[in-house]
This record gives structure tokens, sequence and C-alpha cells, in this order.
């Protein structure tokens, strides 16, 4: 059973025995080839996008900061209604009790109506 060997570019195997051939290149000596090279234009292509995603991100970052202040002052403004709408009632007002759905039936009133006494 022979197993899998890979074989490096630079050595000659023959039979049982691999001898590092010293005048075959390897990827390591081979020269960089000139059409490789990173031209200008490829270099602006690259900083075009390394600019279009900092500016997506900036612009993500920014939408953030909107929504965390428009969150806070949708909460402000809903504190505010709910502290004008539920004054503290007087004697003798009328005043609607809702009732939970799960402590009512299908045939249920949803409010109970009622009078405050004191």
């Amino acid at each position: 059973m022979a197993a899998y060997q890979q074989s490096d570019p630079s050595q000659v195997s023959s039979g049982n025995q691999t001898t590092v051939s010293p005048n075959l290149p390897t990827q390591k000596d081979k020269a960089p080839d000139p059409s490789e090279a990173p031209s200008s234009t490829s270099l602006s292509a690259s900083l075009s996008q390394v600019t279009a995603i900092q500016i997506r991100y900036d612009n993500i970052q920014l939408n953030c900061k909107r929504a965390a202040e428009v969150q806070i002052a949708q909460a402000e403004r809903m504190l505010k209604r709910s502290r004008l709408e539920q004054v503290a009632g007087n004697p003798g007002d009328n005043v609607i009790i809702p009732i939970p759905l799960v402590d009512r039936g299908r045939g249920d009133p949803r409010n109970i109506m009622g009078v405050n006494l004191e």
C-alpha cells in the first residue's frame, strides 16, 4: 500500500529515494513578474473601494446615533403624554377600568365603568 506524498517541484523522486535537485527553481526563488505588480489604476481602484467602504461605515455609525436619539425622544414624548392623560382623579369622576384579556370570557365586557369615591 503506497502512501500519498505531495512532492515539491525542486525534488526528484526515484523509487524510495528522494533527492533535491539544485537546478529546478522553487516558488521562493522565482522573480516577481512585472505583469503581476499592482498598477496605478488598480491602486486607485482599491483606494476608491476603501473610501467607499469607509463612507458606508460612517453612514452606518451616523444612522445608529440618529436612531438612538430618536428613540430617546420618542420615549420622552410617550412619558409626557401618559403623565398628562393619567392624572389623579377627583372624587365623583367617572372612570373606565380595563379588564385584562386573560381575566374575561368571550361575552364579558372589555371595560368596567365606575365612579371615583375618594
